[in-house]
């Protein structure tokens, strides 16, 4: 709304200063830059309001108990699903050295048994 008035004064003095009235189109257009310049200023302050009413909601949602809950369930899954990985993992690594052991075993029975 100050926008537009600023650009209405603005219009206002530019036609002052076709009927040639110096003075009065040197202040009206003094007066409508400051508030085009205070309307703006206006739209940014509105627009850094919403921002920080953004912020503080988004805030606000991420600490909710909700949330704090599901962060919490999420961190147990995936703790478990890591655990169990860890798990299918150790018994691969001990599957595969016993039989690697039963093996070297078999060739060292094998090569007792050819030797007698």
């Amino acid at each position: 709304m100050l926008v537009i008035f600023a650009f209405a004064g603005l219009l206002t003095a530019t036609v002052v200063n076709e009927l040639e009235i110096v003075g009065l189109a040197e202040q009206l257009s003094q007066f409508s830059a400051i508030v085009l310049l205070s309307g703006f200023s206006l739209i940014c302050l509105l627009g850094l309001g919403l921002l920080a009413k953004l912020i503080v909601n988004a805030l606000t949602a991420y600490f909710s108990a909700h949330r704090r809950f599901e962060r919490r369930l999420l961190f147990y899954l995936h703790s478990r699903y890591r655990l169990e990985r860890l798990y299918q993992l150790r018994t691969k690594r001990v599957l595969y050295f016993n039989r690697l052991q039963r093996k070297r075993l078999l060739r060292q029975n094998d090569k007792k048994s050819t030797v007698l």
